[in-house]
Formats: C-alpha cells, structure tokens, sequence
C-alpha cells in the first residue's frame, strides 16, 4: 500500500511539474500579447497625435481658403493641399481602424489566456491538494507501521 501512494504521489508530482510549466508558457504568451498590446497602444497614441495635426493643419487651410478668396492661384494651391490633407487623414483613420481591429483581437487572446490559466491554475490547486492529503496519508501509514 505504501508503495502504491509512494507511486501515486510521484505521479501526481510529475503532473504537477507539468503544470506548472504550462502555466509559465501561458503567462509568457500572456506577457507578450499584453507587450504587444502596449506596443499598438503607443503606435495607436502617435496615430491619434498625427490626426491631431492633420486636423489642426486641415482646420489652417480651410481658413486661409475662406481669406484669400481674392487670389484664385492661391485659392488653387490651398484647395490642393487642403485635399491632400484629408486624403492623409482618411489615410490615418484607416489606420487607426485596423491598429483598434488588432488590438481588440489581441486583447480578446489575452482573456482567453487568462481564463486557460484560471483554468490551469485550478487545476494545479487540486493537484498540490491531493498530494498534500497523499503525503499526510503515507506519513500516516509509516507512523502505523512504526
């Protein structure tokens, strides 16, 4: 009997020991996703910062169009760079639509990761539980046979 639990318990420590590794992989893929996500939360920070500017520079040129309706050849130039500047700023939208699609999609993985090592965790938490009442038990038995 003795030597029975002795095998159980060893067993149990193996699980265990993977387990534990597991659960260091998942919270190494976990670090990741979220480094990767305050990566894409920066990138999302200079996007929002350069929207900023091509609105500020947008909101310029719209109101020396309104100022300069006298000079038709600036009138011209204004109208152009003002239409680039929109076209930039439909470009920077895009952008920032796909970087909030990612990040989204990588927070949405982080949660799931987290719940698998809720999950692990759980499980490991029964396992050290079982060994802990398995080594009280041999320690027990050897009392007894003593």
């Amino acid at each position: 009997e003795v030597h029975r639990v002795t095998k159980e318990m060893e067993h149990l420590r193996q699980e265990n020991d993977i387990l534990l590794d597991e659960v260091t992989q998942l919270r190494a893929a976990q670090i990741a996703l979220e480094s990767a996500r305050d990566d894409q939360e920066s990138g999302r920070s200079d996007l929002a910062g350069k929207v900023a500017q091509l609105q500020r520079d947008n909101a310029a040129l719209q109101g020396a169009l309104q100022d300069a309706t006298d000079e038709m050849e600036a009138e011209q130039a204004r109208i152009q760079a003002a239409g680039q500047a929109e076209q930039e700023l439909e470009d920077v939208r895009a952008s920032l639509r796909v970087a909030c699609e990612r990040g989204e999609a990588q927070a949405s993985e982080a949660s799931e990761l987290r719940e698998q090592i809720d999950a692990l965790e759980a499980i490991l938490q029964k396992g050290q539980e079982d060994y802990d009442q398995l080594k009280a038990r041999l320690a027990e038995m050897e009392q007894a046979s003593d």
